[in-house]
């Protein structure tokens, strides 16, 4: 009969999320869509008043798709710059919608 093994309890994963004391949370992440080159995508949120505010920055300019493995520049794309910014209401602990135009996302904002 074999004796019980203890094993370590799970780790908590801590969830990111928007600061009370109106500290930023800073989120910058590159992403390829098959397109030749990353795009860069720059959010930033503040929790202030009661309001989410939120700026969000993605570069734009000519992509190439050299997807075929020989360099040939093949399907140019231009992406346009987005850039947008706004407010929206909660309350710590809630989650928030950040809706604009091209950006959609849900964050938490951070428990007292």
């Amino acid at each position: 009969m074999a004796g019980l093994v203890a094993l370590p309890a799970p780790q908590a994963h801590a969830e990111r999320c928007v600061p009370v004391d109106g500290t930023p949370m800073v989120l910058k992440r590159e992403k390829s869509f098959g397109i030749g080159k990353d795009l860069q995508l720059l959010r930033t949120y503040t929790y202030t008043d009661g309001m989410v505010n939120w700026t969000i920055e993605q570069d734009g300019g000519v992509k190439y798709n050299t997807g075929f493995g020989f360099g040939a520049r093949i399907n140019a794309v231009y992406i346009p710059e987005l850039d947008s910014s706004g407010s929206v209401p909660g309350n710590p602990g809630e989650y928030v919608n950040i809706d604009s135009w091209h950006f959609h996302e849900r964050v938490l904002i951070c428990p007292q």
